[in-house]
């Protein structure tokens, strides 16, 4: 009788096949030594790899990294049985000085953890005087020799994006640049502080790719139009209901994103992505009740937006709802979460940006 393969011995398959260990083992080495000894952050490990996989595959070699777009750009999935993790706490960063504007919007900050990479054991086997495992070794220390200080990582995840499917993600992290939640040392941080928010967001929506996202369509207009009021209609600017909208669409557009054939490499089991799928099926859950509580907010000072073609009809829904109750929706994001445990977390966890 032939026994099933499952589905973490399919992707540890993919995660540990020899190009593969080699690309991951030779990130980590080769970041400890220029750092002198300090592993890498979770971020130069998602990075690093990606982008080595990708400018590696324009040049035809093609590196089974399993790897997806998600809410802090590409990051590396599964665990290496050869990579250890560790966190350690640091101060949170002062968003304040991030967003100047509304330094208070976000309240108080809680603890942050920077996730760490070590390889804890002898190198890949074939690594010395493999020609591919010395394409490898050099693009890897190609891009670790130029973002490997640190006053670049933010620098690194602007090289990244340049490599993201859609320019949409390029033009909403100059959105979150400017709500202060992403970006600090970025190249773009200054032109998107500069810039005002609105401005940036139709500009944003503009680029959406609704022939690839139908199913959000609505969703981008929604979060345009609760923006709009926010920002533009009111007669004091409330940017934490815009920032609020704006967080929401991103989370639920990320979980879509990585579902679509360019928002994850080939090596990703297609078991996981249907995993992704539900998850991603009560994210729209999620957003569509966050994005109704927000037009309510919003009507609450203008009631003109309860006659608004495009948030009427989400005010009135979510009207409802709330006299409804919400258990059907309580128990659907409850359902969420347990799958999102089952799934566990990409190799390097958030991988910034």
């Amino acid at each position: 009788m032939k026994r099933r393969t499952s589905r973490s011995q399919r992707v540890r398959r993919e995660s540990e096949s020899p190009t593969v260990s080699i690309l991951l083992y030779e990130t980590i080495s080769g970041y400890q030594r220029l750092s002198g000894g300090t592993p890498p952050t979770s971020l130069y490990v998602n990075k690093i790899a990606t982008l080595t996989a990708i400018d590696l595959l324009e040049e035809g070699l093609s590196i089974p990294l399993p790897y997806s777009w998600y809410k802090f750009g590409p990051e590396v999935e599964s665990t290496h049985r050869e990579i250890r993790k560790f966190s350690i706490s640091r101060e949170p960063e002062d968003r304040s000085r991030a967003n100047p504007e509304h330094p208070s919007d976000d309240g108080p900050m809680e603890a942050e953890y920077q996730t760490f990479m070590e390889w804890r054991a002898e190198p890949p086997v074939g690594f010395e005087g493999d020609r591919t495992a010395a394409k490898i070794r050099t693009k890897v220390a190609e891009l670790l020799q130029q973002y490997v200080t640190p006053d670049r990582p933010e620098l690194l995840v602007d090289r990244a994006y340049d490599a993201a499917p859609f320019e949409f993600q390029r033009s909403f992290r100059m959105v979150r640049m400017k709500l202060g939640r992403t970006g600090r040392g970025s190249a773009l941080m200054g032109a998107a502080q500069e810039s005002d928010l609105w401005t940036l967001v139709h500009d944003a929506f503009e680029r959406f790719p609704a022939e690839r996202f139908r199913i959000l369509a609505p969703a981008s207009q929604a979060t345009g139009q609760v923006v709009n009021y926010a920002w533009n209609r009111l007669g004091r600017r409330d940017m934490r209901t815009a920032a609020d909208a704006l967080e929401q669409f991103w989370a639920v557009f990320a979980s879509h994103l990585r579902l679509d054939p360019l928002g994850h490499s080939p090596a990703v089991d297609k078991q996981v992505v249907e995993g992704w799928r539900e998850l991603a099926e009560a994210d729209r859950v999620r957003f569509d009740r966050a994005i109704g509580d927000l037009t309510l907010r919003i009507a609450r000072v203008d009631e003109d937006a309860l006659s608004d073609a495009v948030l009427g009809p989400i005010a009135t829904r979510r009207q409802e709802e709330r006299r409804e109750g919400d258990a059907a929706i309580d128990q659907a994001l409850e359902d969420a979460a347990e799958l999102r445990a089952l799934l566990g977390h990409s190799l390097c966890g958030s991988a910034g940006g």
